[in-house]
């Protein structure tokens, strides 16, 4: 798709300075606002360049596709997004976030399962790595492995595994997603075995 490309090309040559001995996570966060800026300059007028406020469910749209700018350091970075999933479950943006998992849940089954591919119904992630200068424009669809993460953010996604697999895309969008929800659920049922003995616990025996 041309805008797409587009968006490859024009990441490329975007160049920041990143302060050193800062947080990164707070580096990163205020460096956002200034990559899209440079961004949508690079691309020109004639992409449609939307940016919506901010804690939205993705950073920024171009020509209708939905974006979420990654400014790392690589490793492991969370990346769990209940209305991102949905939305390329689906192709159909959910207005309010799911407070917990039983309402995605019941989102999801009551949407059809999209099975072709379709840049205008799928998440995407450009990833800026900030040591290399590397960009990376990849789909919720063509990660190549999600981890699950128990004890944070549910599913977390290594960005130099997935520049190392770039051309890495998803031979079946419906099997992928199903696969990206496996992970979410073995996170969930890690999650509940690690409360498992507080839950069930007599707190009275403590008096």
């Amino acid at each position: 798709m041309k805008t797409l490309e587009a968006i490859r090309q024009a990441a490329k040559t975007i160049i920041l300075e990143y302060p050193h001995g800062e947080d990164g996570r707070i580096t990163s966060a205020i460096k956002e606002s200034e990559y899209l800026h440079r961004l949508k300059e690079a691309l020109g007028p004639q992409f449609c360049f939307e940016i919506p406020q901010k804690r939205h469910w993705y950073d920024f749209k171009v020509d209708g596709i939905h974006i979420n700018l990654k400014i790392t350091n690589g490793g492991g970075d969370n990346a769990f997004n209940k209305q991102a999933l949905i939305f390329t479950w689906s192709g159909q943006a959910h207005s309010k976030a799911p407070g917990n998992m039983n309402n995605m849940l019941s989102v999801l089954t009551s949407l059809p399962r999209l099975s072709h591919r379709d840049p205008l119904s799928e998440y995407y992630y450009l990833v800026v790595h900030k040591k290399t200068g590397n960009t990376l424009l990849k789909s919720l669809v063509d990660i190549h492995t999600f981890k699950d993460n128990c004890a944070g953010n549910v599913m977390q996604i290594d960005w130099d595994a997935e520049f190392k697999h770039a051309d890495y895309t998803a031979p079946d969008r419906a099997t992928k997603m199903i696969d990206l929800l496996k992970v979410v659920q073995t996170a969930c049922r890690k999650q509940m075995a690690n409360m498992a003995q507080f839950v069930e616990f007599n707190i009275d025996s403590l008096m």
